[in-house]
């Protein structure tokens, strides 16, 4: 690591530090995402019918059951069977799924998969912190009830995967907007 970001020598070193100046280590161009055109971003309930909805479910839960606290094995059997992914087309042979995963008293969130429209699914798990989806960029934004402690986390999709592009987390609040 230290070799590939020019850090031998440095202070800054991980392994093998040394008194060169930090300032002689070459800057990293960030990384970049090209967003992709979404071929539709509206939900469309006619992509599956029913049948093939609770098939898609059916390979959906094993994912989300007893992680972290999510859709635990003793959920409502009813509630199970009633909830039901909504789907969004990312091109002809791929759609985006959702599902509510979680709800606490002032925030919830979805599990987004990426799985192909038609069996197999072979649905990928995106994350399971996401509030909206829109444009091809799943966004996620945590805070208190009383709004002055956030954190947001967005992912892009680039064509053919999600990537993780960006996260931000406030500091204490101290109970003002944006924190201390």
């Amino acid at each position: 690591m230290d070799e590939f970001q020019g850090r031998i020598g440095t202070p800054g070193a991980l392994t093998r530090k040394g008194s060169k100046a930090e300032a002689t280590v070459p800057p990293s161009p960030a990384p970049t995402v090209q967003a992709a055109w979404i071929t539709g971003d509206a939900v469309d309930a006619r992509l599956l019918d029913r049948k093939q909805r609770r098939e898609l479910l059916a390979e959906l839960r094993p994912t989300l059951i007893g992680k972290e606290g999510l859709l635990s094995p003793n959920f409502d059997q009813n509630a199970r069977d009633a909830a039901m992914p909504e789907l969004r087309r990312l091109s002809r042979q791929q759609l985006l799924v959702s599902l509510t995963c979680w709800s606490a008293a002032y925030n919830s969130a979805a599990a987004y998969w990426v799985a192909n429209a038609a069996q197999p699914y072979a649905e990928v798990l995106m994350t399971t912190n996401g509030n909206e989806y829109a444009n091809g960029v799943i966004t996620y934004q945590r805070g208190r009830g009383l709004g002055d402690c956030t954190n947001t986390d967005s992912w892009t999709w680039d064509g053919s995967k999600f990537h993780h592009t960006e996260s931000t987390i406030s500091e204490l609040s101290k109970g003002f907007p944006g924190g201390a």
